[in-house]
């Protein structure tokens, strides 16, 4: 049976942290693997933002643009992500067919 969203409440609602994006990377002492960590935590950052923003547009408590806008940021940082993987795996794959 399908509940009315007053009921449902905001239970499903992640804590999303809006600091510590990947722009705060300056130092160049920071390695590869701490910039990949952060760049996947931005990127599930928005996904979070982008899930919330569908629980409050169902409960009402928020505008459909800014659900369209919140959902295309993290649209675009995934397919960003796939390409930069696609890019490295491909990079790989030439280095492993290289003669020694």
């Amino acid at each position: 049976m399908i509940q009315p969203v007053s009921t449902i409440g905001l239970n499903g609602v992640y804590n999303v942290s809006t600091t510590g994006t990947l722009s705060d990377v300056k130092n160049n002492d920071v390695n590869f693997s701490e910039i990949l960590s952060k760049a996947i935590k931005e990127i599930d950052n928005l996904q979070k933002i982008s899930y919330n923003d569908d629980i409050l547009l169902a409960a009402g408590k928020i505008s459909l643009p800014q659900v369209m806008i919140d959902a295309e940021k993290a649209n675009v940082a995934l397919q960003m992500a796939l390409s930069i993987r696609d890019k490295i795996v491909s990079a790989y794959q030439e280095i492993m067919r290289m003669q020694i």
